[in-house]
């Protein structure tokens, strides 16, 4: 979303509140630009490097890095308008699996979901910026009411999806209140590099695992997943795979049903291009996608099993 500042009429940021874990940017627009300057001042200016780009059309990129693990705010200003930017950041660096319960925790939410005949389960996601839940497309593909808690067991209403990719089994949902926590995606992803994951396996809140990468690239009907060697169990789907710094490599998509620990995550590469396709035109209200879930309960109750083969005969689950 756009977000305009108080009583502008040109100006828009694409993110007031930024979660940043390393080096990330923000967006600002302002309508019909000629020759206005740009100004940015954070008022922890020893804390980050801001770089502002040129302008392209009406919009202008500001690349952001941390150098401190610190709460800050930025002022952009644009002709006689401005607008602030609330930054969280944490410089990239390796953290401790202390550290990264206490930084998963503030992000994860567990998603309980309801069909169109009464039976209720329940699935993970996490939060990815200001109001936005990233979560596994099947975890509500059945689903006729959706409620969304963290960790600490505070409720965020649903008010809209964002986009969803079926496919690539990615949904990104917007809801109401204001999270405390937000994780970002990372650029790669190595074999044998050290993972965790928080998720709610058989409804176990807030469950904290880690694991090892034990495959960097396996394509699944046209998309790339990682293979993970971690516990998991039905409830983590749609759940984030971090690295050692916090970063997101994936999120928790299937599990191995012929053998012990080994699961399967839509690829960080998939999630970014996913993420950077989305326009205003993928947005659909909730009432609509609840018409797209409904069951079709003229011969009873249909129960659904999402399974994936592959060529060496494997059955892949949903997780």
């Amino acid at each position: 979303d756009a977000v305009p500042a108080a009583a502008a009429e040109k100006l828009s940021v694409s993110e007031s509140r930024k979660w940043l874990n390393g080096s990330g940017s923000i967006t600002v627009t302002y309508e019909g630009h000629t020759d206005e300057e740009i100004t940015v001042k954070a008022k922890a200016s020893s804390a980050v490097t801001v770089t502002v780009g040129d302008w392209d059309d009406n919009r202008c990129i500001i690349n952001l890095t941390p150098k401190k693990d610190k709460n800050t705010s930025l002022t952009v200003t644009v002709g006689e308008e401005s607008v602030t930017v609330r930054l969280y950041m944490l410089r990239e660096k390796e953290r401790t699996g202390e550290e990264l319960y206490e930084y998963m925790k503030k992000a994860m939410v567990e998603i309980h979901c309801t069909d169109s005949v009464g039976q209720v389960y329940i699935g993970s996601g996490f939060f990815i910026g200001n109001g936005l839940v990233l979560t596994n497309h099947h975890v509500v593909e059945a689903a006729s009411e959706i409620t969304i808690l963290d960790y600490y067991d505070n409720e965020y209403p649903v008010k809209k999806i964002y986009g969803m990719d079926a496919d690539k089994d990615l949904i990104l949902i917007k809801v109401s209140g204001s999270n405390s926590g937000a994780l970002t995606i990372a650029d790669s992803v190595t074999g044998g590099e050290r993972i965790y994951n928080m998720g709610s396996p058989a409804g176990l809140t807030g469950s904290f695992v880690t694991g090892l990468v034990a495959n960097d690239g396996y394509p699944i009907d046209g998309t790339d997943y990682i293979q993970l060697s971690m516990p998991t169990g039905i409830g983590s789907g749609g759940g984030p795979i971090v690295n050692s710094k916090g970063r997101v490599l994936g999120v928790m998509t299937l599990v191995v049903n012929a053998a012990q620990n080994i699961t399967m995550a839509v690829d960080c590469g998939e999630i970014s291009a996913f993420l950077n396709s989305l326009t205003s035109k993928d947005r659909m209200s909730m009432s609509a996608f609840f018409k797209t879930t409904a069951i079709d309960t003229k011969f009873g109750v249909i129960i659904f099993v999402v399974v994936f083969s592959v060529d060496d005969g494997e059955i892949f689950n949903d997780g």
